[in-house]
């Protein structure tokens, strides 16, 4: 069985290169899931976008097909030439059983109109609920998002990451679902208790995650530690730029912008409270993350309902209510990060991939 993923950002999760300073929740799942098929024995390639590597290179037994390099061609027709033909021979190199794409945009008509010529099969994958509601997706135009919705109606399956997105999918569109949650390939594990307590917020910068609520929340909470991790929005640096004005004028925080995974993961060993301060979300990996450490999250985003049903920390719908509940929750409770770990273990450990395997043989 071959499967490519059609994801042109991947290619710094798969090398370890970030010097880019870009890195997304769906590309991280991603190298999660195509890593874990290599070690089953799976015929894994992917198409990102050209960052300078050898066309075919391998890395960490993934074949990289490279597209397009971004920017280049004339104004115009460059959506056309070279993106969208540089996609598409790509796609025929990687001769693939199935395409895996993830994410709203445009790639999901390229890579459906391929493989309805050529006789293949391809899954879409979910990464935020808004994916699955009409004229809501986080596309950057009209003609993306009308190229998005063509696509995503020719899927062969569309994979969700909650029950949420299950039914938004069966309430917009004709496609059956399945549910396949997000892990992480890593066992749980303790972390160091902090000798003071630490309050983290790890994301990119952008203006529907909110980080400037988390501004608020250190202003008001003086006696923590809050850090800031997370890089530019390459289309809005300007926003950017004012969190990171505003966090420097704050003594009890600590903005560090783009951090590569390694030190992230230093950073969720450290913590006494993750915070999530989105809109909206799919099901982010920062919450693994924290959990996996027993780390608690407050969150005003709570997928299926889940972080107040399993007790992994506390739903919030204001800033009040997080200078209430993070006091609550720094204290090390042992009881509470064994429950959180347990929860990890059972519903996002590295066993899911299981699942995965499952639904492409049962494409083909």
């Amino acid at each position: 069985m071959k499967v490519c993923f059609v994801s042109l950002g991947l290619y710094p999760c798969l090398t370890g290169d970030y010097s880019s300073g870009q890195i997304g929740g769906a590309e991280i799942q991603q190298a999660q899931i195509a890593k874990a098929l290599v070690r089953r024995g799976v015929d894994v390639s992917v198409i990102t976008e050209d960052y300078g590597q050898t066309n075919g290179e391998r890395c960490k037994g993934v074949i990289i097909y490279k597209s397009y390099r971004p920017g280049s061609g004339l104004p115009f027709i460059r959506f056309f030439y070279p993106k969208i033909t540089s996609i598409y021979r790509a796609l025929a190199e990687a001769k693939a059983d199935i395409y895996y794409v993830r994410t709203a945009s445009f790639l999901t008509a390229v890579v459906s109109f391929y493989c309805n010529r050529h006789g293949k099969r391809w899954v879409y994958a979910g990464a935020h609920d808004t994916d699955f509601i009409p004229g809501k997706e986080l596309v950057p135009n009209f003609r993306d998002r009308w190229l998005y919705q063509y696509g995503l109606n020719q899927a062969d399956k569309i994979i969700v990451q909650s029950d949420k997105q299950k039914s938004l999918v069966d309430r917009c569109y004709q496609q059956g679902s399945v549910l396949v949650r997000n892990f992480l390939d890593v066992e749980p594990r303790e972390r160091k208790l902090p000798g003071n307590p630490v309050v983290l917020w790890v994301s990119t910068m952008r203006r529907w995650k909110r980080p400037e609520l988390f501004l608020e929340m250190a202003g008001r909470l003086p006696e923590y530690r809050f850090t800031m991790v997370g890089g530019p929005d390459l289309l809005d640096s300007d926003y950017y730029l004012d969190m990171k004005r505003k966090a420097e004028t704050m003594a009890n925080v600590d903005f560090l912008g783009f951090q590569p995974p390694s030190a992230t993961e230093k950073l969720f060993d450290g913590a006494s409270v993750f915070v999530n301060t989105s809109e909206h979300e799919g099901f982010p990996n920062t919450f693994l993350q924290a959990w996996l450490r027993g780390l608690p999250v407050v969150t005003f985003f709570d997928p299926d309902n889940v972080v107040t049903r399993h007790g992994l920390g506390r739903k919030i719908d204001s800033v009040n209510d997080a200078v209430s509940v993070i006091p609550e929750l720094v204290p090390e409770d042992t009881g509470r990060s064994q429950r959180i770990r347990r929860y990890f273990s059972s519903h996002h450990s590295a066993g899911i991939i299981n699942r995965y395997i499952e639904l492409f043989e049962g494409l083909l």
